[in-house]
């Protein structure tokens, strides 16, 4: 009996590790397709209008052995850190006391409806007229782009925590912060991470955008930059530091919520 179900375990092992193979097989193939069609379109066209990927990445070579992408780099992570840092500290806290007291929520649902449901780009020129073409411009809109998606998740997942768990913990003489600390919080770190997740992605295009219109400095100014005397091979390198920030970002906080989203099952 024990050995049919070792074999079973076993043989319930294998498709698993097979899926998880054929996940990452077609994950490489796909990008080994995208730079094949990519090469193939860049050798049949002119090299400013689009360059192959070897060109670009000997334009990222030369220029990441001058320190130009890497200090444009650094002045983008640094305003996304900071501008997404100050959401957090304050979305959070907002989602929960929202999500808590539902005339707080009812107070503050109108706001959060009209401006999670107002793009943050609208918003641009606004700032550029109170801010000027400065660092506060930036943050604000990479702020704002992260601000909302916060508060909404994690009011929602205080929202949704089952009520059973707070009728027991009540019973048991706890109090109100008791309940939040070891209740609320922790049922609901799913869905904060999923909020994270999300804000993790609009603050990266604030990012993008508040540079390409409003900076001298980042990434996206040497974007600009490139564009404007059709650099475009420099462009593309530039943009691809973009593109492993962003997926390296997005990986992490999947990482982090796959974990919770693991807890939460068992």
């Amino acid at each position: 009996m024990s050995a049919v179900v070792n074999d079973d375990i076993a043989a319930g092992d294998k498709p698993r590790t097979t899926f998880w193979a054929e996940k990452n097989t077609l994950r490489v193939a796909s990008v080994i397709l995208l730079l094949a069609i990519w090469q193939i379109g860049g050798m049949t066209t002119e090299s400013y209008i689009l360059p192959t990927p070897a060109e670009v990445a000997v334009s990222w070579w030369k220029l990441m052995l001058t320190g130009e992408l890497l200090t444009a780099a650094g002045a983008s992570v640094f305003v996304f850190i900071l501008g997404f840092a100050i959401a957090l500290l304050l979305g959070i806290p907002l989602g929960i006391a929202t999500g808590v007291s539902r005339p707080l929520g009812h107070f503050f649902d109108t706001y959060i409806t009209v401006f999670w449901s107002t793009p943050s780009i609208a918003l641009l020129p606004l700032l550029v007229v109170w801010f000027g073409l400065t660092l506060e411009t930036k943050l604000v809109l990479v702020f704002l782009s992260a601000f909302w998606p916060l508060i909404i998740n994690t009011q929602v997942g205080i929202q949704n925590v089952d009520k059973s768990y707070i009728e027991v913990a009540t019973a048991f003489g706890a109090t109100r912060y008791e309940i939040l600390r070891h209740v609320l919080m922790p049922a609901s770190i799913p869905y904060l991470v999923a909020g994270i997740r999300i804000a993790v992605g609009r603050a990266i295009i604030g990012v993008i955008v508040a540079e390409l219109y409003t900076s001298v400095t980042g990434l996206g100014a040497r974007m600009t930059y490139y564009s404007n005397f059709f650099q475009v091979a420099n462009y593309f390198a530039a943009l691809m530091m973009f593109v492993v920030f962003s997926v390296a970002t997005t990986e992490a906080v999947r990482i982090i919520e796959h974990r919770f989203s693991r807890w939460r099952s068992e």
